[in-house]
């Protein structure tokens, strides 16, 4: 199995511990997991599921005003290169 799905798996299985329902989408360059956060986390959920997240490659959350969605990157062979100056 390849090493981006096992991390993928972790972090889903870390956010699926908090009560969460993760989703993952596999890609040709990565794994993305993703979740809706809870409507008003405490500060030690919150720090809980940004734990999760930061086992990836990236992490952030994406809003649209109504909705939120957290989520992680985990690339298959590690995250692309800074592009060069």
């Amino acid at each position: 199995m390849p090493q981006s799905i096992v991390r993928a798996r972790s972090i889903a299985a870390r956010l699926s511990a908090l009560g969460l329902k993760p989703h993952l989408k596999q890609g040709r360059e990565c794994v993305r997991v993703e979740v809706t956060p809870p409507n008003s986390p405490t500060p030690a959920a919150w720090l809980a599921l940004l734990a999760a997240l930061e086992q990836g490659d990236q992490f952030g959350l994406h809003t649209d005003g109504q909705t939120a969605v957290a989520w992680a990157l985990v690339f298959n062979e590690g995250p692309p290169a800074p592009p060069a100056q």
